[in-house]
């Protein structure tokens, strides 16, 4: 804790800016770029959790929300508060307003502490309009890369809340607990890097997702079809040695995890399907399916043959 976790991934203002909102720059840069060709549709969603427990950040009631597995998305949050986006401007006011819904207090280690993992999900469509075959004229990163008729992918950016040790943060109370859920989702998530890692050597190893809500919603990032960066930052100060050590010692680990995507197309969907054009900032309440009154089953009783009428 206190190493600079959250400040590089939210950073400030201009040049100081962290990477979420630099990500999120370079998105609507590729997204201007293809414009002329593609339409691009981006919905957004914020989340974090905290004491193992998933809470919507950006329309923040405290309510606890419960995580799902999905047949094909996977791990999901189906009451998660989920925003189309319809420009860069719209999305920064959306990290901003989950920035400061999220849970922090004063440690003895560092002022402002995060007491939870924080998620920012940004659901990218694009599908090519109809009649157009140019190719893309402005440079950028972009440039290289093909543009397939449709296709869809998930970014994931998450903010780690730091391991604590109670001898130096001082923590007592409603922060103790903080800390021991912190603790242990960041554990659980060693455990799964741990056993990825033996997986890529051609081990045969049980990857333990669910021993945690923070690893469950990582599932897909961590090992599905997807690429992952991880950054791991240390103190300079001789207090946190063992956090420094241990962190190093992760990040080592996780180095050894190969990762493998493709791309999601999805141009062999009918036109109703594929995603519509970007419209007004609209913001949208999934809520879970209401189940339907459990029928009773039918018994089916074997047929009797040859029976005695004695």
């Amino acid at each position: 804790t206190g190493s600079g976790k959250t400040y590089s991934m939210t950073g400030g203002d201009g040049d100081q800016r962290g990477i979420i909102p630099r990500v999120c720059e370079g998105l609507w840069d590729a997204a201007d770029a293809h414009s002329s060709t593609h339409e691009t549709t981006v919905e957004a969603s914020y989340m974090e959790v905290y004491n193992e427990r998933v809470r919507d950040l950006l329309v923040p009631t405290g309510r606890p929300l419960k995580v799902r597995e999905h047949p094909t998305k996977g791990a999901c949050v189906p009451e998660l508060t989920v925003v189309r986006v319809r420009g860069r401007n719209e999305l920064a006011e959306l990290l901003s307003v989950g920035s400061d819904a999220r849970a922090t207090a004063a440690t003895r280690g560092n002022a402002r502490s995060s007491r939870s993992h924080a998620v920012v999900s940004l659901v990218v469509s694009r599908r090519r309009r109809s009649g157009s075959s140019e190719g893309i004229t402005e440079e950028g990163w972009w440039s290289g890369l093909d543009a397939p008729s449709s296709s869809t992918s998930t970014i994931r950016l998450v903010d780690l809340a730091g391991s604590e040790r109670v001898a130096v943060t001082g923590t007592d109370g409603a922060r103790l607990q903080e800390a021991k859920a912190i603790n242990k989702s960041l554990a659980a998530l060693c455990d799964v890097v741990s056993a990825l890692a033996a997986n890529s050597r051609k081990k045969k190893a049980f990857v333990p997702y669910r021993n945690s809500a923070l690893t469950w919603l990582l599932k897909d990032s961590l090992g599905g079809n997807a690429h992952a960066a991880m950054l791991a930052t240390v103190s300079p100060s001789d207090r946190h040695f063992e956090e420094t050590v241990a962190t190093l010692k992760y990040a080592f680990r996780a180095r050894r995890v190969k990762c493998r995507a493709t791309v999601n197309l999805v141009e062999d969907l009918p036109e109703e399907v594929l995603p519509s054009p970007p419209s007004p900032a609209v913001v949208v309440r999934r809520s879970s399916p209401r189940r339907s009154p459990q029928q009773p089953k039918q018994v089916r009783w074997p047929r009797l043959t040859n029976l005695n009428p004695d």
